[in-house]
């Protein structure tokens, strides 16, 4: 059995968090340098008898599949005809591992191989923890929100109406912590923990399956862990600017689908209202200033009080 399977997933769609302010140097980093880079940091890991990578390609266009095929023959390649999703994309290389860890890297992300062992040797220190997160920075060395407190439907409604955002960020990013949720970018799970709770829910395609994945390791026992000791470039490249009005159908697609799994009726019911009645206003707002996106602010708009 291999010690660890670090999984890559080509075109997920989901690096920007919406609230944050992305810096400049970090929006020229896109599609395949920026997979090229993550797997130039992370393919001598593949020369470890004890570890592998797999990537799924979610339908890319860009070359990257080529590239791969070209310049990192040890990387284990799945491909995805169409962009299936991040969470689908996930169980599928999970599905072909047996490995005692499952290092999950987004392809924004610069981690090396003494960085994973590093992960992996505080991870088996602590034998109750089920996810592992390290400290992230944007490209210049600006930290990023690492982890917080899970959704709830007061913060979920504070979002929608423009109060705050879903996670709290009051998290000390300097110390060892076992907060409610982390963040995606890099994730080291254990395994057996992954398995008792059955991985990611595919129906999160993008979006929430993080903040999913914790709140039942929490529910199963399994604690949430958090270390400054790494640390890794995370560039949040811009997909969202690249298409916004997709980010932004799944981004909200994803909170319903989140709420209707963990919120009482009465909490969903409101934060459905309050979801139409934002995205009537949004779509309003881009028809004036004439932004792509106020189709999909009105599709959203009627999926929020019609969508199963």
């Amino acid at each position: 059995m291999k010690t660890v399977s670090a999984v890559i997933v080509n075109r997920n769609g989901q690096s920007l968090f919406a609230g944050e302010q992305i810096p400049d140097v970090a929006r020229h980093y896109h599609g395949r340098p920026m997979l090229e880079g993550c797997l130039t940091a992370l393919a001598p890991l593949a020369q470890d008898p004890d570890a592998e990578l797999l990537l799924v390609d979610n339908g890319s266009t860009d070359g990257s599949v080529e590239m791969l095929r070209a310049s990192f023959p040890s990387v284990r390649l799945i491909l995805n005809p169409e962009n299936r999703g991040f969470a689908p994309a996930v169980l599928q290389a999970a599905a072909l591992s047996s490995a005692r860890f499952l290092l999950l890297v987004n392809s924004d992300v610069i981690i090396d191989p003494p960085r994973v062992r590093r992960l992996i040797r505080e991870m088996e220190s602590r034998p109750k923890l089920g996810v592992l997160a390290c400290r992230t920075e944007y490209p210049g060395g600006l930290l990023q929100a690492p982890a917080s407190f899970l959704p709830t439907p007061g913060r979920v409604l504070a979002q929608l109406l423009g109060l705050g955002l879903p996670h709290d960020r009051s998290f000390d990013a300097g110390s060892y912590g076992e907060p409610e949720w982390v963040a995606g970018g890099l994730l080291l799970i254990r395994r057996e923990a992954w398995d008792a709770v059955g991985g990611f829910d595919p129906g999160f395609l993008f979006y929430e399956e993080d903040a999913d994945l914790c709140l039942r390791l929490r529910a199963a026992g399994w604690g949430i862990g958090y270390t400054p000791e790494v640390t890794v470039m995370h560039v949040r490249a811009a997909t969202a600017e690249r298409d916004p009005a997709f980010s932004l159908t799944q981004r909200y697609r994803s909170l319903l689908h989140y709420a209707g799994k963990h919120f009482p009726w009465p909490a969903v019911l409101l934060i459905r209202l309050v979801l139409c009645l934002r995205m009537l206003v949004r779509a309003l707002v881009a028809l004036v200033r004439g932004e792509p996106v106020a189709g999909a602010a009105l599709r959203l708009a009627a999926e929020a009080l019609t969508r199963a």
